[in-house]
């Protein structure tokens, strides 16, 4: 065993360049693949409620400060509010979406432009 891992260190140590060069190409690739794990689905989300809002179906999307989910009280209000026709949260990122009662793009009306929570 001790031969083996001497005689690897010294092919290593021989070949400084491409020893380097493909350590290089490792972490470089590692890190595409946990870049792209990170902005895939900011990137379709961002696709699909622009897909959404270009085809009419939604009028507004309301979305919380600190990116977390609302609670089951906001959406009963907004969907108590008047002009609502329809509002839905998205289970992924909780966001409260829907669709004005007049089909227009001025979506819901809201007081001083914050929820209640």
């Amino acid at each position: 065993m001790y031969l083996q891992l001497t005689l690897a260190a010294r092919y290593l140590w021989g070949r400084k360049l491409r020893t380097s060069l493909t350590t290089l190409a490792i972490v470089f690739g590692a890190l595409v693949i946990f870049g792209m794990n990170v902005l895939l689905p900011t990137m379709l989300q961002a696709f699909q409620a622009n897909m959404l809002a270009a085809s009419g179906q939604v009028d507004v999307t309301i979305t919380h400060e600190s990116g977390e989910a609302f609670s089951r009280t906001v959406l009963n209000q907004i969907r108590a509010m008047e002009g609502v026709r329809t509002a839905e949260t998205s289970p992924p990122d909780g966001a409260v979406r829907g669709a004005a009662a007049g089909g227009g793009r001025d979506g819901f009306r809201l007081a001083g432009g914050t929820l209640p929570e």
